[in-house]
This record gives C-alpha cells, sequence and structure tokens, in this order.
C-alpha cells in the first residue's frame, strides 16, 4: 500500500495544476495500471492474511490439544497459497480480456472499486472481490471472535469454580486445623 501511495503522491506532484491536460495518458499508463494493481494486492493480502491468522488462533483455542499448531512450514506454505491467489486475482484486469477494458484506468487514483449507477465493465468483478470476498472474510473473522470470546468465559467460570472448591476446601481445612488446636490448647491450660 505504501507504494501504491506513493505512486499515487509522486503522479499528484507531478501534474499539480495541469492535471486535466493529462488525465486520460495518466488514466491509460502502465503506471496506473501498476498502481492498481498494488492496491487491489496490498488491500486483499491484508484482509486474507487477517483471515488466516483469525482461524489459526480460533483452532488453537477451540482445540487446543487437539490439533496440533501451525509450523513455521505450514505457515509459509498457506501464506504462500494465499499470496499466489491474490496476485491472481488482483492482476486477472491487466490480463487484456475485453470484459474489464480499462479497469484499473477508470477513477484518477486508479482504484479498482468500480460500483457506480452506470455499472462500467467489470463492476461485477469489483462487487465479486470488494464486497462478497471481503464481506465472507469479516463473517468469519466476526463469528470466529465470538467463538473464541464464549469459549474463554466458559474456561474462566470452569477455572473460577476450580479454585472456588480449592479455596473451600482450604477454608475447611484451616477452620478444622483452628478447632484442633483450640482444643489442644485448652487440654494443655485446663
Amino acid at each position: 500500500m505504501g507504494a501504491y501511495l506513493m505512486i499515487i503522491a509522486v503522479v499528484d506532484a507531478y501534474y499539480r495544476g495541469n492535471y486535466i491536460l493529462h488525465d486520460r495518458s495518466w488514466r491509460e499508463s502502465v503506471l496506473c495500471k501498476i498502481a492498481g494493481f498494488l492496491s487491489t494486492f496490498s488491500s486483499e493480502l491484508s484482509v486474507f492474511t487477517l483471515t488466516v491468522i483469525t482461524l489459526d488462533r480460533l483452532i488453537c483455542i477451540i482445540f487446543p490439544l487437539h490439533v496440533r499448531r501451525l509450523k513455521l512450514k505450514d505457515a509459509l506454505f498457506v501464506m504462500s497459497i494465499i499470496w499466489l491467489a491474490v496476485v491472481l486475482l488482483a492482476a486477472i484486469p491487466l490480463f487484456g480480456i475485453d470484459y474489464f477494458g480499462n479497469f484499473y484506468g477508470r477513477s484518477g487514483v486508479c482504484l479498482a472499486f468500480h460500483i457506480t449507477n452506470s455499472k462500467p465493465r467489470g463492476w461485477e468483478y469489483s462487487v465479486a472481490v470488494f464486497l462478497v470476498l471481503n464481506f465472507l472474510s469479516f463473517l468469519i473473522i466476526f463469528f470466529s471472535y465470538l467463538r473464541m470470546f464464549f469459549v474463554a468465559k466458559q474456561t474462566r467460570r470452569a477455572v473460577r469454580n476450580v479454585q472456588d472448591k480449592k479455596d473451600r476446601y482450604v477454608a475447611n481445612l484451616l477452620v478444622k486445623n483452628t478447632i484442633l488446636m483450640k482444643i489442644k490448647y485448652e487440654r494443655v491450660v485446663f
């Protein structure tokens, strides 16, 4: 995302004051396509990475003794698959398919989020990626954390019950020992 923002900032500074003269050439340029690719890649990689991290945490919390934790090798494999999927997802509009047209160049900042009343070519792709996929990721993350919350709450309650039983046991021992000591003291005194 930093690279995307840097490209937009440099182009903004370069065309400042006369952007309107270069609007069309900028939006059809390779640099705009690269910027669009980077913005889509970055945002979707962030969403999918958060989803993977959340699912890993969920599995570790729900099944702490039954499922082995992700090792570094497994995490590298999963994240490699995610990276490849996101690269493909962000690169599809660049393959020259007529359906997309100048997909990333439809806005002056080269974003792929084309949800307008005019429904330009490729708008379904934008909806599928930015609304459907991201919403599904949101739901996965939301319900996973909700489940983790309730599991933590149950665990805390169970631990508290065990601790309460231990506290009662120790209190009873103290009471019994105090009574026994009092009896022994009374025998010694009398």
